[in-house]
């Protein structure tokens, strides 16, 4: 029971972290401010820089609803012993 307890409570804290992590960069004005700078700059490596924020963002979104949902599946599912 422990060791599923510590599973519940890893994939919530792993659930809440990416979410910050998106939610950072999402409404950071840094970041925001970085995007914009990338975006207005004509060398390649900008654009790439600025494709890896924009795909390590919605990464983070993705990673956080899945384990938020396999947290769900695990609390709510019923014990079969």
């Amino acid at each position: 029971m422990i060791k599923r307890s510590f599973k519940n409570f890893r994939l919530l804290v792993i659930s809440i972290s990416a979410g910050s992590v998106f939610s950072y960069m999402e409404f950071s004005q840094r970041v925001n401010d970085t995007v914009a700078l990338l975006a207005d700059s004509n060398s390649s490596k900008g654009l790439g820089f600025y494709i890896t924020i924009h795909i390590a963002k919605y990464v983070a979104l993705i990673f956080s609803l899945v384990a938020f949902t396999i947290f769900l599946k695990v609390i709510f599912k019923k014990d079969k012993n």
